[in-house]
C-alpha cells in the first residue's frame, strides 16, 4: 500500500490531524506523489519537500512526519522487514 492509500484508508472523514492532512491529499490527488511500498527514506525526502513546495504548515510537517513513521512501521511489519526505523 502506498502512503496517499493509507491515509485515505486510515484517516479520511477523521476529525483528526492526520484526517485534516488526508483531506488536502485528496484534494490535490492529481499531483500528490505516490509511492511504491519500498524505498522509505527517498519517498519520505519526496513528499516532504512537495508538502514544502506547496507551502505546508509547520504543524503540518509534523502530522505527516507522525502519518509517515506509523505508515512506514504497519508497511515494514506487513512485508516482513526490520521495524528498525529512523526518527
Amino acid at each position: 500500500m502506498n502512503f496517499y492509500n493509507f491515509m485515505m484508508k486510515k484517516y479520511l472523514g477523521t476529525n483528526t490531524p492526520g484526517g485534516d492532512l488526508a483531506k488536502d491529499m485528496r484534494e490535490d490527488k492529481e499531483k500528490f506523489p505516490r509511492n511504491s511500498s519500498v524505498k522509505y527514506a527517498a519517498w519520505h525526502r519526496l513528499i516532504y519537500s512537495y508538502l514544502v513546495e506547496n507551502e505546508a504548515c509547520d504543524s503540518c510537517l509534523e502530522v505527516f512526519e507522525d502519518c509517515w513513521r506509523e505508515y512506514e512501521l504497519r508497511e515494514r511489519k506487513r512485508r516482513g522487514i526490520s521495524t528498525c526505523i529512523r526518527s
